[in-house]
């Protein structure tokens, strides 16, 4: 029940911070919504926007898994976090990372099949091939 609540928790912590991005990019301020990028990075996923860069996918992965049984809606929200930074960064290395978690987790999550994910998918793999 614990693990659950505190899931519940990141994910409704992670909404804000998205709704205050997605607001900030939309009015033109990038440096804000990069600001509460970070921000999420530490206080939602505990990892340090400069841990991502080097991290491998491995050892992202084994960083959501270490801390929660269900790891799976974590890793995706932070790939979607990943996907914002790329936005305004165009980093093509973000939207790799994001591609290969969300990879992971349409081979990996058995329970659960998501169209939103499949299109967040083919959206990256044409952002990847230009």
């Amino acid at each position: 029940m614990y693990q659950t609540d505190y899931i519940l928790r990141l994910i409704e912590d992670a909404a804000r911070f998205l709704a205050g991005i997605l607001s900030a990019q939309k009015i033109g301020k990038q440096k804000d919504a990069l600001e509460m990028i970070y921000t999420a990075y530490q206080s939602v996923f505990a990892i340090d926007k400069n841990e991502i860069e080097t991290k491998s996918i491995q050892d992202i992965i084994l960083h959501f898994q270490e801390n929660n049984k269900n790891s799976m809606p974590l890793i995706e929200l932070f790939s979607d976090f990943l996907q914002e930074e790329a936005n305004v960064t165009n980093s093509l290395s973000l939207y790799q990372k994001s591609f290969e978690l969300l990879s992971y987790i349409d081979q990996n999550d058995k329970e659960t099949f998501s169209l939103s994910r499949k299109n967040k998918l083919e959206k990256l793999s044409e952002i990847l091939k230009h």
